[in-house]
């Protein structure tokens, strides 16, 4: 951009000194629309590189991300599938859940996995527990595409 507005000066001033300095007759009104059309290709110049496709690349540094940044980003992003998790879980089971999500530090934060901690089911009959957590597990394994653990009632959970 630098060099454009010089150059854009240079031949502004150049023209104006040199129609100062020409004869006012039939050849310095020649010359005199000779150097403005100098001034206009000065000045339509980058537009033709562009329609050209030259002069459109990147030359500076490249681009950097700011770690600290990314991480509360994908901090943020684990925090809120966490609230959904739990309140998914409490508005369809009634379940006092936790829940504990890793997502990708890619641009969209996709969920890596999900863990679940169900400290207490209640009171269901035999067996029915067992159906309810397969069927939590099959419920957020289909909303976030991802690997699902549920940990239940006396189970460690070794990330925590």
């Amino acid at each position: 951009m630098k060099e454009y507005v010089l150059s854009v000066a240079g031949i502004v001033l150049l023209c104006a000194t040199l129609g100062i300095l020409l004869p006012s007759g039939k050849m310095g009104k020649a010359i005199n629309g000779f150097l403005k059309v100098a001034c206009l290709s000065v000045l339509v110049a980058p537009f033709a590189r562009l329609e050209f496709g030259e002069g459109t690349e990147w030359l500076g540094d490249d681009i950097l991300t700011d770690a600290s940044y990314v991480a509360a980003c994908e901090q943020f992003a684990e925090d809120a599938v966490e609230e959904e998790v739990v309140a998914l879980i409490n508005g369809e089971y009634s379940l006092a859940v936790t829940a504990l999500a890793d997502c990708e530090e890619d641009s969209p934060f996709s969920v890596k996995s999900i863990q679940i901690s169900v400290p207490d089911l209640g009171i269901f009959e035999d067996g029915q527990h067992i159906d309810i957590v397969n069927e939590m597990t099959r419920l957020i394994e289909e909303r976030y595409l991802c690997e699902v653990t549920v940990y239940g009632v006396g189970e460690k959970n070794s990330n925590r």
